[in-house]
């Protein structure tokens, strides 16, 4: 049996109106994504846990 790996990912640089939902459905089309953060301080940022 494969050991499941878990990671986060840290994505700069996003448009504005990126969604937790769009990050989701764009990035799990590569894995199973858990949790999805967009952070909106300076800059629109995410990290993915995957």
């Amino acid at each position: 049996m494969a050991e499941e790996k878990v990671g986060r990912i840290f994505v700069g640089g996003l448009s504005w109106n990126t969604t937790e939902r769009t990050l989701e459905r764009t990035f799990g089309q590569y894995g199973k994504v858990i949790e999805a953060q967009v952070q909106r301080r300076l800059w629109p940022a995410v990290m993915l846990v995957i």
